[in-house]
């Protein structure tokens, strides 16, 4: 670890120094003045000081050189006798130290003497002085601007400030001292190196100005550059025009100094002829060089030479040189940077290798590199230190290497002193640490500790955690790091000094969101540095007092209280670290399979836990059971074809309504009318229902009883073919299936039990089956005399053909065709006649050659059907097309063949018939426990309902002539974009060049080059180029025309929404319908034909919504992360998932596939051995009812329940399903799931099921509690949304932990947010005076303006004491937002304008949320009506950020197109890779909560005005539905994405998630959010955005190498 991070923890007792042995430091040299390493060393001397028996750890300090700068040699034992001191160490060396030098650096030290040449002649070309007086002007300009920084004294705080514009200036970067820079070092280059790189030097530094030019806005600065690139234009011309007679192989010897010349000559010298070609590894032969040089430019002209002196001169071609000078690396660093380091990165690389024989670097160098073969080193420049002197001298590895000083003659005495000195001191000190060895054991002195104040310790002891004066700046730092905050602006706090008698006092003032809002005084102090320091202890302390530091004296990161903990451990009863959001319940994004849990991050899989839970049955079929002898109604399955499909082969089969005969139910309990319900097939869309017959009672006799029984199991189990070895037949059931029929009996229509059906069927299963006829019967029959009806015979009949041996195929005959017999042709080309196919295919001979065929259809049943789930709108293609059969050949069982058709119906009709009964049970639930007497008036309504009626000819009109202006109004709103908005230019690539600018020879730098450098790093320049196209003159132009937007807004009158919590008579109002309880009860996975995916995103949003309400309304005093934390708690699957259990709501979620030969128990079933109820003990172990495979029938009857239960135990990890890896493959992006080979348990979605029992994850669960509350809200708002958490017993913590039931939302109302005093309404006045103008774009008149201060206000705008910042407020107008938007957009259904009427996708209507729903769509719209004008902030960085955004917007004519490619600061951790300030969407929310809390809680007023605001976007972002970066990566790199969550505690602490994405060969990238969901989104878009950049990279690259192999 660091020093400085042991230092941290020693002095917060972490780590006690008695818990460490051994106490090692590298290069110990630095432990001098205000190092870390020191301060170690104190802490450990003051604990030997107080304590000299505490047992404190041995100490070794490593170094390559003691002395840190410069000293004399006669000095020497006193710096080391300080160092050992401060190391309370002896310093040593080996005591045999010429045995070592024997295999180690013993360079030769040689001294080269540079008399100027004729260089000097040229210095007139240079404008020596005219640049010195350029530097020094620049010198003092960027001295000024240095005092014009951000306030940050008393003045800055003042509370008497009058007006705005005096809190804080509106800055660019100062850019003086680069250009100051850049003039010097020409100047340098061109003295020291001669003419010829003195054109190099000039030409690079005129790409890094053209460069700067394409960002600079500041007049001054802008001024200057232009001044300085003229004047390097001049140096250029004069040195062309010296240079231009001589040829290049002449030019590159000719115009160099005698310095260069020098260097140029050693290198020479050092050459063996031997030198080899470059590649081999273990070549150790020929010359290795470093040059080391001051400054960083002179390094990348001097490679540059050296490369053009190997071209142009054969005698140098030997010479391989590069350059490296070094760059900085952080976490998310810049497209520059990255290109850089990895740049440099080869060339360190390639010299290891001896790619390059030649390297010239700055002191970057000195330390890191180790290259044995390194025979050369060369200190171009002047040495600074002994230390660099030790530390570059060290380079040289290799036997007998040389170590060579340039000196020029004027500074020859001094710099050759210094250098002997440096020899003398290492002499000297190698001297001393061999004396030393011998004293390894003698105390060490201490050294002088100087405390103005004794330490602030708590605990009292000597190792106890405590804070000096001279820590207390790092505590306060640390405590303001840990604030929330956006990612660009620092919190710090302001502090500043009075002078007063005896001395100074400290002030010092904490950022807005700090626990202490007034101003800390010190005490009085001798000095200025000491009383800041003294104010920064006094603070310390006071933080303490405020629980704000813990008892190790760090901060305290935001945790929740310890009862509040206790009551969400005490609610699920088990421990899920993680929380799993909205985003892990999309079913649009790819799953994560389970992953390993690691000590420092919570890492957990997406789909979360599952369990498996019995089938819930309705009501109604739970009472009670049929017995004989009793009268019972009789309910008819009503089928109606309301929807036929076009031509349709068999249509006259399934027009049910014309048939006199159908199905009935014989039920024990009324059945409550459930409504219509469709079903759907290959005939189109039936219509079905349960209707009462009307004065219609059965006796259940006991013959009638049987008779039913054995028609119900008869056509369940051998038509129907729902047989299974683990289920039979009871008569203890609920309800019968019986067959109707239609008749007319003295001039009265009525429904009658169809007996003589029943009783065909009863016969025809007492007969030995059907036997084949043999040839003898069949010919005699082909004989007779008397032609067989056919049509009476065969007609809407069943058959089977018999000569197909044992595989009995149900055909439904629907006619005899007349026309056709056994010899007409055959339709497959191949055989001649239908008898010659029968008898080449089935060796069966027809007979009667003159009988007609039977046209008919595949029945679809019998065992092994698979064709029984008509919920879903699926067409098969197994009955497209006929199928004749010769009636010789076939034997018909008695049923019609409509009635089979009808049969293939009943399974699907039951289970939507039961679900919809589950769906009412549930509705009377919430009727008797909230008083709701009112909610079953509303139950019949088609799927889905909306409340919105999408039919034409419903509409009145004047609801017609608006949906004509919307239509017209959106297809304008589409015309200007179309002709106004162009899109942001692509970034092009560069033919055969390197990326970066800097690794093109300057002489050959292009502005094509550096234009399309810049743009590959800078978006900005992109916008900036759209406004240049335009020929805009930004100079001329008002701030007003600049951010004035050409988008029209509707008028506030004419908006007409749909009112989101209209008032409630839950007497009369009625809740929403069966079919939509039923879909919010059904999850995505269960092949329902709904799905609960819709319900689901708005309940999570309104829930969402709700709960944020209540955390902002009772937890006043808390800050936003730890809101968030709260928030997330009770949105975890955990939380949801316990309240769902509590209710029993997991048992009525319809989730596994609805499969009725696997997991559909028909009616008169059950499991077998029902006493010891198999299907609870498979479900209880978590394994399928395939475990009982292994067992006979008769062994599982003689089993007791505890031998079944120790079978089931010892069998089960052979059937415990292994979780599929999961990946994207299709287009909607659902997860697919390798099939298991052979016949096993059916599986959908990773979710087993049974008969009885289904495993759900608890993420379904969580998802069914939501969708339910969502079905509410669509159908009668906010208050019926109440009602399901009243329900639900939907507990919400106070401070004490205890429970309490959310049935009301609680409100602080806006008078409490009123102003204290006349002065703070004056001052509101002075800080935000234009309130005005910002209500006139927002349409809405505040009535308490203290809450548009509080939106408005950034944590560091330290001027406001009159409210708190903005932070609260935007964590509820986040969630209001988002819960009005996804209402909104998921209440689309039909796509608008479209001729076809198409709908929506839950995919599309995701990606329209996406677009619209993320902090950089509501900056984009912040910077449109101008709300950034009025942020109060004192972050100059923030500021700027805020501009560069402005400038984009400006280009884009303020259209949103940023949402899929910028990257926000709450998507990413640290300032290099963000594009929008977070900020900017913050204050959009923030206003979203103060209308809220204005208007008195009405979200209605809140949408009026949002709408108002977003509704170009949308509109725009419904009729064009964009793409996702998701999306795209989904689409370029299937099967290969992968996520995962790793937020650490410190992140989360935060109100932060993290997830990391992993694209295939790309590697991982991370990204941020306040939920799963948008961190997902954010890695996504990182990701991409950083593949994209990379690839351009090496693309280019690569291209480059390519032109220089040819």
């Amino acid at each position: 670890m660091t020093t400085q991070i042991f230092l941290n923890i020693i002095r917060h007792a972490y780590i006690k120094f008695s818990e460490v042995a051994l106490l090692i430091f590298d290069e110990c040299h630095h432990a001098v003045k205000d190092h870390p390493m020191k301060h170690v060393m104190q802490k450990y001397q003051e604990t030997k000081k107080q304590e000299p028996s505490y047992p404190l750890p041995r100490v070794f300090g490593m170094t390559a050189t003691i002395i840190k700068g410069n000293c004399q040699p006669f000095e020497v034992p006193d710096v080391v006798e300080e160092l050992e001191k401060t190391m309370q160490a002896k310093a040593v060396t080996y005591k045999n130290y010429e045995s070592v030098l024997k295999h180690s650096t013993s360079s030769r030290v040689e001294k080269f003497l540079i008399v100027k040449g004729s260089e000097t002649n040229w210095e007139h070309l240079y404008f020596t002085e005219q640049s010195e007086d350029y530097a020094k002007e620049l010198n003092k300009l960027r001295k000024e601007r240095k005092k014009l920084k951000m306030i940050t004294s008393i003045n800055g705080i003042d509370p008497t400030l009058s007006t705005a514009d005096n809190i804080f200036l509106s800055l660019r970067r100062a850019t003086a001292g680069d250009l100051r820079m850049a003039v010097d070092e020409v100047r340098n280059c061109c003295i020291s190196l001669g003419a010829y790189c003195g054109l190099i030097a000039v030409n690079l530094k005129l790409a890094f100005i053209e460069f700067s030019l394409m960002d600079l806005a500041d007049g001054e600065m802008l001024r200057w550059y232009n001044v300085i690139h003229k004047f390097f234009h001049k140096i250029k011309h004069n040195l062309e025009n010296l240079m231009s007679a001589y040829p290049d192989e002449e030019k590159v010897t000719r115009f160099t100094s005698r310095k260069l010349q020098q260097l140029i000559g050693i290198v020479k010298k050092q050459f063996k002829e031997e030198d080899p070609p470059p590649c081999p590894f273990d070549d150790d032969t020929g010359i290795c060089v470093i040059v080391f040089v001051d400054r960083r430019v002179t390094a990348q002209v001097l490679a540059w030479y050296l490369r053009d002196l190997a071209s142009l001169d054969k005698d140098y071609s030997f010479i391989r040189a590069n350059f490296v000078v070094g760059t900085s690396r952080t976490a998310f660093e810049s497209v520059e940077t990255r290109i850089y380091a990895k740049k440099q990165g080869e060339t360190i690389e390639g010299f290891r290798t001896k790619k390059y024989n030649l390297l010239v670097a700055t002191s970057v160098l000195e330390e890191g590199i180790d290259v044995p073969s390194c025979n050369l080193i060369v200190r171009f420049d002047k040495i600074p230190s002994y230390t660099s002197y030790i530390q570059s001298m060290g380079r040289a590895r290799k036997p007998n290497a040389l170590f060579c000083a340039l000196i020029e003659d004027k500074n020859f005495l001094k710099e050759s002193l210094d250098l002997d000195v440096y020899v003398c001191i290492n002499k000297v000190m190698v001297s001393h640490l061999i004396k030393n060895v011998d004293k390894v054991d003698e105390e060490v002195g201490l050294m002088e500790i100087d405390h103005n104040v004794e330490p602030f310790c708590p605990g009292g002891n000597a190792d106890s955690p405590s804070v000096t004066m001279e820590s207390a700046m790092d505590v306060i730092e640390w405590y303001c790091n840990l604030l929330p905050c956006d990612g660009v602006s620092t919190l710090q706090t302001i502090s500043w000094w009075t002078e007063e008698v005896g001395g100074f006092r400290g002030h010092l003032k904490f950022p807005m969101n700090s626990i202490i809002r007034g101003t800390v005084v010190g005490e009085v102090m001798s000095s200025k540095t000491l009383a800041k320091q003294a104010v920064h202890f006094t603070a310390a302390k006071r933080l303490y007092e405020f629980g704000a530091l813990d008892d190790k004296l760090l901060p305290v990161r935001p945790k929740m209280p310890d009862k509040i903990d206790a009551f969400f451990k005490g609610l699920t009863c088990r421990t899920i670290p993680d929380e799993i959001e909205e985003g892990e319940i999309r079913d649009d994004e790819p799953v994560e399979k389970l992953l390993k849990r690691s000590k420092d991050y919570t890492k957990t899989s997406f789909e979360g836990n599952k369990e498996w839970y019995r089938k819930k049955i309705p009501r109604v079929f739970q009472s009670r059971v049929l017995k004989i002898d009793e009268w019972y109604k009789v309910y008819r399955i009503c089928l109606n074809l309301t929807e036929p499909k076009e031509n349709y082969f068999w249509r006259k089969m399934y027009d049910f309504g014309k048939k006199d005969t159908a199905f009935g139910i014989v039920s024990s309990s009324e059945i409550p009318d459930v409504g219509k319900f469709p079903l759907y097939g290959g005939f189109g869309v039936i219509t079905a229902s349960l209707e009462l017959i009307p004065d219609f009672k059965i006796n259940l006799t006991k013959p009638r009883f049987d008779g039913a029984f054995e028609f119900q199991n008869f056509i369940f189990k051998y038509i129907l073919g729902l047989e299974n070895r683990l289920i039979e037949s009871s008569k203890e059931t609920p309800y019968l299936i019986l067959p109707l029929r239609f008749s007319q009996d003295n001039m009265k229509k009525s429904w009658s039990v169809d007996v003589p059906a029943m009783n065909d069927i009863y016969a025809f299963r007492g007969m030995q089956g059907m036997k084949r006829p043999n040839e003898h019967e069949r010919r005699n029959r082909a004989r007779g005399r008397q032609r067989p009806d056919y049509k009476t015979k065969y007609e809407n009949t069943v058959v089977v053909p018999w000569y197909k041996g044992n595989q009995k195929t149900f055909y439904c005959v629907e006619t005899v065709d007349e026309s056709m017999n056994p010899k007409s042709k055959f339709h497959d080309g191949n055989h001649s006649s239908y008898k010659e196919f029968i008898r080449s295919e089935y060796k069966t001979t027809i007979f009667d050659d003159n009988q007609p065929l039977l046209k008919t259809k595949l029945a679809g049943v019998g065992k092994g059907s698979k064709q029984l789930n008509y919920l879903l709108e699926k067409y098969s293609k197994e009955d497209e097309f006929p199928v004749y059969l010769v009636p010789e050949l076939v034997y018909s069982i008695p049923i019609q063949a409509s009635s089979v058709v009808q049969l293939k119906l009943i399974p699907s009709f039951l289970h939507r018939l039961y679900r919809l009964l589950i769906a009412r049970d549930i509705l009377v639930d919430i009727s008797e426990k909230c008083k709701w007497s009112g909610i079953l008036n509303e139950i019949h309504a088609r799927p889905g309902d909306t409340g919105e009626d999408d039919d034409i000819n419903r509409l009145t009109a004047e609801q017609i002539d608006k949906r004509l202006a919307d239509i017209k109004r959106r297809e304008a709103f589409q015309d200007r974009l179309n002709k106004r908005h162009k899109p942001i230019p692509e970034k092009q690539n560069i033919e055969n060049r390197e990326l970066h600018y800097e690794f093109i020879h300057p002489n050959k730098i292009t502005k094509k080059d550096i234009q399309l450098f810049h743009e590959a790093v800078s978006d900005q320049h992109a916008a900036k180029k759209l406004v240049t196209s335009k020929g805009i003159d930004r100079t001329m132009m008002s701030e007003a025309e600049l951010t004035e937007s050409k988008i029209e807004l509707t008028a506030m009158t004419e908006i007409d929404l749909k009112e989101l919590n209209p008032p409630m008579d839950f007497d009369v109002q009625g809740g929403p319908s069966l079919l939509a309880v039923m879909e919010a009860l059904t999850v995505s996975k269960s092949n329902d034909g709904v799905s609960n995916n819709r319900f689901f995103k708005i309940g999570w949003s309104v829930l969402n919504y709700m709960i944020s309400t209540q955390t902002f309304m009772r937890y006043s005093d808390w800050s936003e992360p730890l809101m968030c934390q709260l928030r997330n708690r009770i949105l975890s699957i955990q939380f949801l998932c316990a309240i769902a259990k509590r209710k029993n709501l997991a048992q009525v979620l319809s989730s596994s596939d609805f499969q009725p030969t696997y997991t559909w128990l028909p009616p008169g079933f059950q499991l077998i051995y029902a006493q010891c109820d198999i299907g609870e003990i498979a479900a209880q172990h978590k394994v399928p009812l395939k475990v009982y495979d292994l067992l006979d029938l008769d062994r599982i009857e003689n089993m007791s329940k505890d031998e079944l239960d120790l079978f089931v135990k010892v069998s089960a990890p052979k059937y415990v399903r292994k979780r599929p890896e999961v990946n994207v493959t299709n287009e909607n992006q659902k997860p697919l799931v390798r099939k298991p080979k052979g016949k096993k348990q059916p599986t959908t979605g990773g979710i087993f099921s049974s008969y009885t029992h289904t495993e759900i994850p608890d993420m379904e669960v969580a998802s069914g509690l939501c969708a339910l509350i969502g079905a509410f809200f669509v159908k009668c708002g906010t208050s019926s949304s109440l009602k399901v958490l009243e329900w639900l017993g939907f507990p919400f913590p106070d401070l004490e932990g205890e429970e309490h039931i959310v049935h009301a939302l609680a409100f602080i109302s806006s008078e409490a947010y009123g102003l204290s005093s006349t002065s703070d309404n004056e001052n509101l006045t002075q800080l935000l005076p234009f309130v005005s103008e910002l209500e006139q774009k927002l349409q809405y008149k505040f009535g308490n303006p203290k809450l548009l201060l509080e939106a408005m206000t950034h944590p560091t705008f330290l001027a406001n004491n009159i409210s708190e910042c903005y932070q609260r407020l935007e964590f509820l107008g986040d969630a209001i937002l988002d819960a009005l938007l996804t209402n909104h957009i998921y209440s689309m259904t039909i796509k608008k304008d479209t001729p076809d009427n198409a709908k929506y996708t839950t995919l599309e209507l995701g990606e329209i949320k996406s677009a619209l729903v993320n902090n950089i769509t509501y900056a984009s719209l912040a910077v449109r009506y101008g709300f950034h004008k009025h942020l109060l902030s004192m972050s100059k960085s923030l500021l700027d950020m805020v501009d560069n955004f402005i400038v984009y917007q400006e280009a884009c004519e303020h259209h949103v197109v940023g949402h899929n490619t910028l990257v926000s600061d709450e998507e990413v951790f640290g300032p290099k890779h963000m594009e929008v300030p977070k900020v900017l969407g913050d204050i959009f929310e923030a206003l979203a909560g103060a209308i809220y809390i204005d208007s008195g809680g009405s979200l209605d007023k809140v949408w009026k005005v949002f709408y108002r605001l977003m509704e170009n976007e949308i509109d725009g972002f419904a009729s064009a539905v964009p793409r996702s970066p998701l999306q795209e990566l989904f689409a370029e790199f299937p099967s290969q994405v992968t996520f995962l969550t790793c937020t650490s505690k410190k992140t989360r602490a935060r109100g932060r998630e993290m997830v990391k994405i992993t694209v295939g060969p790309h590697g991982s990238y991370f990204g941020a959010g306040t939920n799963k969901t948008r961190a997902k989104e954010a890695s996504g878009k990182i990701a991409l955005k950083m593949i994209k950049e990379e690839d351009l990279f090496i693309q280019d690259r690569d291209a480059s190498r390519i032109m220089m192999m040819c």
